[in-house]
């Protein structure tokens, strides 16, 4: 049986996805408007989205080597573990890549911050940064100790 809340299982057939109800597309186009709002605001360099995993992760090294100042939607992988990261944002800091590396940005339409606190993100922002950080560290040598999360205001940092 399946969960009627759950809007699809990963790794199940396609076909026996349950179809989000009206709010959740509401939710999903906010964030989708939002995101294209701090995108247009900045000067990134978007990696396809239209390859295929493998290919989008060799782009994704690519574009990372190059030194790229930003990166948008680059693709990830180390192991089984498989992430995108809407931003990776160079910093200079000493990698495999050189003399950079890159850290994780989310873009969040919702409030990211406990009581609206920018020192206090939301657990599960900060898990998903933490994931974008290892699969980081796979992919430059170095691990980033804090990641930033972009919403409507200046992009702010979590540690």
């Amino acid at each position: 049986s399946r969960c009627p809340s759950t809007s699809s299982w990963r790794g199940r057939d396609p076909t026996e996805r349950i179809p989000a109800g009206a709010f959740l597309q509401l939710l999903w186009e906010g964030g989708r408007e939002h995101e294209a709002e701090v995108i247009d605001a900045l000067d990134t360099q978007a990696v396809p989205f239209n390859l295929d995993p493998d290919t989008r992760i060799e782009a994704t090294k690519a574009a990372m080597s190059e030194g790229l100042p930003l990166i948008y939607h680059g693709l990830l992988r180390s192991g089984a573990l498989v992430g995108e990261p809407d931003i990776l944002q160079r910093v200079e800091q000493p990698s495999n890549l050189g003399p950079f590396a890159y850290l994780p940005v989310e873009i969040k339409n919702a409030a990211a911050f406990e009581d609206n606190d920018p020192d206090r993100p939301k657990e599960p922002d900060v898990l998903q940064l933490c994931a974008y950080a290892e699969l980081l560290e796979a992919a430059q040598g170095w691990r980033p100790t804090n990641g930033k999360i972009a919403r409507r205001r200046p992009i702010s940092s979590a540690r």
